[in-house]
């Protein structure tokens, strides 16, 4: 078997660090998007067409709590909260087939950042491999960031203590990045500066 790709015990299928053109094909394939006339991916993001400002969290704790601005953009969230819905998107993929790839943010090496990127839509996967660095110094990875993108995984303001159907989660003091619900890709860009700013 493939190293790219990993057989699960629930035979769901992990495909690591795909190139740009499978990952486009697997995404044609699986339907998530039409090739356009000049040869670009045409995906549907659903109402969300942009950023969702109302649906950004912070985990509030011990690193956070002094030095965020906390408010309608910086919005708290609790541990717990955060811990749930982890556990909550983790047992999700184990149901799914997803793909992960360990990418980086930052062009100077000096500050540069290694991310694992965990998402459920292949184009999700593509759009990550664009944005971020693909090759990195690899003496860096105990600075590594999660970033966990289970889109097709709604959340439940009563029970996950959030504003809608969706969320992005940051928690600084663990280095993990959580986003459910959201198709509109772009959310994952202005949550990597927050990474490099921390």
């Amino acid at each position: 078997m493939s190293k790219m790709i990993t057989q699960t015990e629930n035979k769901n299928t992990i495909y690591r660090n795909l190139p740009a053109k499978t990952l486009l094909n697997m995404a044609i394939e699986r339907k998530e998007g039409i090739l356009s006339k000049n040869g670009a991916l045409s995906v549907k993001t659903g109402f969300r067409t942009g950023r969702s400002p109302q649906d950004r969290f912070i985990v509030l704790n011990d690193v956070t709590e002094n030095d965020v601005a906390w408010g309608t953009i910086n919005q708290p969230i609790s541990t717990d909260c955060f811990k749930k819905l982890w556990k909550r998107a983790e047992d999700y993929l184990k149901t799914t087939t997803h793909f992960i790839s360990t990418l980086a943010v930052g062009a100077d090496k000096r500050y540069q950042i290694p991310v694992e990127v965990v998402t459920d839509l292949a184009w999700h996967q593509l759009f990550c491999y664009n944005l971020f660095i693909r090759t990195f110094i690899s003496n860096i990875l105990a600075k590594k960031w999660t970033l966990l993108n289970v889109s097709q995984l709604k959340t439940d303001p009563k029970s996950d203590g959030v504003n809608s159907d969706a969320a992005l989660i940051i928690d600084f003091k663990t280095q993990r990045i959580l986003l459910c619900g959201l198709l509109y890709a772009g959310e994952m860009k202005p949550i990597t500066i927050d990474m490099l700013t921390n």
